[in-house]
């Protein structure tokens, strides 16, 4: 009979554990995916920065008024509206 390399769950015939070596592969796709990402910000990320940042100035442009000074106006119209007595 030739050698037989039949699998069962996940451990062939021949004693050899496919376990773990779908683990490691497993793995190197998982950091060739980091690196990738990790490239692909460092390469884009400050155009995306800048991309962002014009939209955010047009549209504060249009509107009149900064996401953080509507944030600080909303927060002081609702400590003005609390009276001292806690009533």
């Amino acid at each position: 009979m030739g050698e037989k390399n039949v699998c069962i769950g996940m451990k062939a015939k021949n004693g050899y554990n496919e376990k773990g070596q779908t683990m490691v592969e497993y793995v190197l796709i998982i950091a060739l995916i980091a690196i990738a990402l990790i490239a692909s910000i460092k390469l884009f990320g400050k155009n995306v920065h800048k991309s962002y940042k014009a939209a955010s100035d047009k549209v504060e442009d249009t509107v009149g008024v900064s996401y953080y000074n509507s944030r600080q106006q909303a927060d002081s119209t609702a400590d003005a509206q609390v009276s001292p007595t806690g009533e």
